[in-house]
């Protein structure tokens, strides 16, 4: 019998979190975000709407202790859940924060 191995091949930890923002498309939909993952190369998300797959992504975080910050990315991937959307989203550059604002 053959097993298949999961292999995790991120070269940054994953930090949940609960950050809650807005989003802009490039396909021109925009709308709330609520963060569900972080690292310095991408972020999972929620959402009331499916997104397409490519199309940039900018992301603006209300953080801890009122700082904002923006994010933009492209599109990886999009699934449904039961109640909204995750989207996997691939930063155009690394982010480098302080852990204490996102967790």
């Amino acid at each position: 019998m053959l097993t298949e191995t999961f292999v995790d091949k991120r070269l940054f930890e994953r930090l949940p979190c609960s950050l809650v923002g807005k989003y802009e498309s490039s396909d021109g939909s925009s709308g709330e975000v609520r963060c569900q993952n972080i690292s310095a190369l991408g972020v999972k998300v929620t959402l009331s709407k499916s997104l397409i797959i490519g199309s940039s992504l900018r992301i603006s975080f209300a953080a801890k202790r009122q700082m904002l910050f923006s994010v933009e990315g492209n599109i990886r991937w999009c699934r449904k859940n039961s109640l909204a959307w995750n989207v996997g989203v691939t930063f155009h550059k690394p982010l480098f924060f302080p852990m204490g604002l996102v967790v």
